[in-house]
C-alpha cells in the first residue's frame, strides 16, 4: 500500500504496530500507525513543516523524529497532539 510520497525513516515495530514516518511532498511529513497484521494505517498525525530525516525515537507514548529542517518533532497519538 502506497501511505505517502516518501518513508522517511526506519520503521519502528511496537506492541504489534508499525510507526513511521512518511513525507508529503514538497515540505510535510507525518508520523503514521499502521496495522501489523493487514497493513492498513489506523490513526496518522496532522502534518508537520518539514520532510522527516530521521528515524522514530519512543518512550512507548510519544513518537519523536528530526526533520532535514532542524526540527525536533514529538507527537503522542493518545492525545492526538
Amino acid at each position: 500500500n502506497k501511505i505517502a510520497s516518501a518513508i522517511g525513516s526506519s520503521p519502528l515495530v511496537l506492541e504489534n504496530k508499525i510507526y513511521v514516518t512518511t513525507e508529503h511532498f514538497p515540505n510535510q511529513s507525518r508520523i503514521q500507525q499502521i496495522n501489523l497484521g493487514n497493513g492498513s494505517v489506523e490513526k496518522q498525525s496532522e502534518l508537520f513543516e518539514g520532510l522527516a530525516h530521521s528515524s522514530i525515537a519512543s518512550d512507548s507514548k510519544n513518537f519523536v523524529f528530526g526533520t532535514n529542517s532542524g526540527s525536533l518533532i514529538s507527537y503522542d497519538f493518545e492525545k492526538m497532539r
